[in-house]
């Protein structure tokens, strides 16, 4: 009788491993794998590829190997794109859709991270994948990606960007609702000079923030102050907020009373500005972010913000997701969540100061 090769034996111990493990949980590393078993890395690939073949472990592309969740044909693979960067916003989007996966039952949740300066969309990983959502970088989407989205074998959802009147899956808050009820908020509340800090990458979503809010202020007699921090792909938005709101307390001083910041990701860097140059928040400025993240509650006052909750968004595109697979004629959807006023400590209410001052003046 002849002796069981080495690779023969790695494979039948790396499938008891396997069998033995959670589904989706992380599976060794071919590293891992060739210390262990003291081979080479085109023999630990040959095992692993044949653990592949057999549906026991899936290859998720820059994230690694997972054992196969459920084979059974109802239960669905959703991979995750998101950018490869910090960002409160990513974070909670990731948490939201990995718990709905988890007590759903019905998807094996992978998430997999990208360079923001990768073309995402032409690297879709369709193999293993029974559908995917994709957090895109700032910028727009361009007619290229939207060719890469259409020719893809399963349900591609483009996540927290605008996507207009395109025949593709989008789910995202409603920006110029959400513009036009943090002025709505600072206006209640006795402003009548205020700014808009735009520290994000320029994308559909900032512009409709920003239009929502100009265009409420207009209808009421009112302007607001537009400040560009001409971010790009891959810059830190906090800092860029931090560096060029600095540069215009410079030169303009503080010429407004309340300041809508396009992103909660970015306020730190806005409050930074601001302090540093002596300014109380709300008692000089009040400050609404957008997002409703929940790390806006730790900030220092607690963020008053437009809440398009994760959480929201994620229930919206799943219940969507499903009929797709279900037997529909719908081929796409845009789910647009409600924005809604989370209020915490960091805007104040100037209406009775300045009744007092048209008092006074009388």
């Amino acid at each position: 009788m002849h002796e069981k090769s080495k690779q023969t034996i790695m494979y039948e111990e790396l499938v008891t491993e396997a069998e033995r493990m959670s589904p989706n949980s992380r599976f060794h590393s071919v590293r891992t794998l060739m210390r262990r078993y003291a081979v080479s890395q085109r023999t630990v690939e040959h095992v692993l590829n044949r653990m592949t073949s057999d549906q026991l472990i899936v290859k998720i592309p820059k994230d690694g190997l997972f054992v196969k969740g459920s084979r059974n044909k109802d239960v669905k693979n959703l991979i995750l794109l998101v950018p490869s960067w910090r960002g409160f916003a990513y974070s909670e989007r990731i948490q939201a859709l990995e718990k709905y996966c988890a007590e759903n039952g019905r998807y094996n949740f992978f998430c997999q991270h990208f360079n923001v300066t990768e073309n995402i969309f032409s690297k879709l990983p369709i193999i293993h994948a029974d559908v995917i959502v994709v957090c895109p970088a700032g910028g727009f989407i361009s007619v290229q990606d939207i060719a890469f989205i259409a020719a893809a074998p399963v349900p591609v959802i483009v996540f927290g960007k605008e996507v207009g009147d395109l025949n593709i899956s989008s789910v995202n808050g409603n920006g110029a609702e959400a513009g036009a009820l943090a002025a709505a908020t600072l206006v209640r509340n006795g402003h009548e000079k205020m700014a808009i800090l735009l520290s994000e990458p320029d994308c559909e979503d900032q512009q409709d923030r920003m239009n929502g809010f100009c265009n409420f202020l207009r209808m009421i007699g009112k302007e607001a102050k537009i400040i560009d921090c001409d971010t790009k792909n891959g810059e830190f938005s906090d800092d860029k907020a931090n560096e060029v709101l600095s540069r215009y307390l410079d030169n303009n001083g503080l010429d407004f009373t309340g300041l809508f910041v396009i992103s909660d990701g970015s306020v730190p860097g806005a409050y930074n500005a601001l302090k540093n140059k002596g300014y109380r928040i709300p008692d000089d400025v009040s400050v609404i972010g957008h997002d409703g993240l929940n790390a806006g509650k730790f900030y220092d006052p607690p963020l008053t913000t437009i809440n398009t909750s994760p959480e929201k968004m994620v229930q919206g595109m799943m219940e969507r997701i499903d009929t797709l697979f279900a037997d529909s004629p719908l081929s796409f959807f845009h789910f647009h969540a409600v924005p809604e006023l989370l209020w915490r400590d960091s805007v104040s209410d100037i209406s009775l100061s300045n009744n007092i001052q048209i008092e006074e003046r009388i």
